[in-house]
């Protein structure tokens, strides 16, 4: 391939598909065989629609606005103090809950190691990680080329040894599952397709008139990647379970179970150091936080909330994809608006107003986000 094409392409999706892909994954297949897999397939379609609209407008938010700012600059731009400080708010808690739920998957990943101990695995994993944040690791940027290529690579040796399978179901699979779960794949799906924390830096190293593309192939690839796992999960599990990969116990070789062990926590571990070090930046710069006070809450709150009782991966997932995302979409939604019907700014996504695009989106997290709260009231 052309050294110029990959420089142009290939290098800025990548980067793109390594902000989307992550954790969430693993909860897909159990949400899906809940809801049937007719309306799962539909909310998969349907999330990464919407999903990559949520990219787009951002996307274009970033390149319509001169000088470099983070979504929290942005609300205060377009939106004023008020929304930037909810921005603030929600993106610094819907962190705190996604380093929980790479704690609760260590136990996932224990399990299928032949680990008995997985409380035990899940303390040396946050210690070291909590560790790592604080030498910023960080910095060392394979970490992020790290977590895309091993969830691809197991991904893709679940696929493939599940092939012979492709026609005989251990369980039932279901068209349509009971009518409390039909909306139950939509949040979850939102919250692993999700990858606006990566959209700057991907603009960064992409030409203007190329970004569209490059972030809806950074979008669209890794929602078709994860079809290729829920398609394993089926395929190989005598059960499906809440964290997509405990269910294989019994139907691969140990030593296969081991070595996806392995990767899963070095992923999940990656992911936890580079989500720590951006939430450590984001008390240090934006919330002008001591220095004590960012090292104990980064470090122990995770923690102190997996005590607590927060272990549900399920219930997690669409906690975040639900609530925070919903509430991002909403900024978002607001910022670009306001940008373009208020301020006259030029598109350089949309050729027209997208008003009807704009609609859908709304429309969809509105529900995923009253269908969420439901839970609660």
């Amino acid at each position: 391939m052309n050294l110029a094409l990959i420089r142009r392409y290939f290098l800025p999706t990548s980067l793109m598909m390594g902000a989307v892909i992550g954790a969430g994954v693993f909860s897909l297949p159990y949400v899906i065989v809940k809801s049937g897999w007719v309306l799962g397939a539909f909310w998969l379609l349907l999330g990464t629609v919407v999903v990559t609209l949520i990219h787009l407008f951002y996307a274009d938010l970033v390149l319509m606005t001169s000088g470099k700012h983070n979504f929290v600059g942005l609300n205060k731009i377009y939106s004023g103090n008020f929304y930037a400080a909810i921005a603030l708010v929600a993106s610094l808690v819907q962190m705190f809950f996604e380093l929980l739920v790479y704690l609760v998957l260590t136990f996932s990943f224990a399990k299928i190691m032949g680990i008995s101990s997985g409380l035990g695995v899940m303390l040396i994993f946050w210690a070291t990680a909590s560790a790592a944040i604080f030498l910023s690791l960080k910095k060392l940027e394979f970490l992020e080329t790290f977590i895309t290529v091993a969830v691809i690579v197991i991904i893709f040796l679940l696929f493939s040894w599940s092939l012979p399978n492709i026609n005989n179901l251990k369980f039932e699979l279901k068209s349509l599952g009971e009518s409390i779960y039909w909306l139950l794949p939509l949040a979850p799906i939102i919250f692993s397709l999700n990858g606006r924390v990566g959209i700057v830096e991907t603009i960064r190293v992409t030409k203007r008139r190329d970004v569209r593309g490059v972030i809806l192939a950074g979008t669209i690839i890794p929602a078709i990647i994860y079809l290729l796992f829920i398609v394993a999960a089926f395929n190989l599990s005598t059960q499906v379970t809440p964290d997509g990969i405990t269910g294989l116990l019994g139907a691969l070789p140990n030593f296969f179970l081991f070595g996806i062990g392995i990767l899963g926590l070095l992923c999940i571990w990656s992911s936890y150091v580079i989500m720590g070090y951006d939430m450590e930046d984001v008390m240090r710069f934006d919330l002008k936080m001591h220095g004590s006070l960012r090292v104990l809450l980064v470090i122990f709150l995770p923690l102190f909330l997996y005590f607590l009782g927060f272990s549900d991966l399920t219930a997690l997932v669409s906690f975040i994809g639900g609530i925070f995302l919903g509430v991002e979409a909403f900024l978002i939604i607001k910022m670009w608006w306001r940008a373009v019907f208020k301020m006259n700014k030029k598109s350089f996504i949309f050729k027209t107003r997208p008003v009807g695009l704009m609609s859908l989106v709304g429309g969809v997290f509105v529900i995923v986000l009253l269908a969420e709260l439901a839970k609660y009231l």
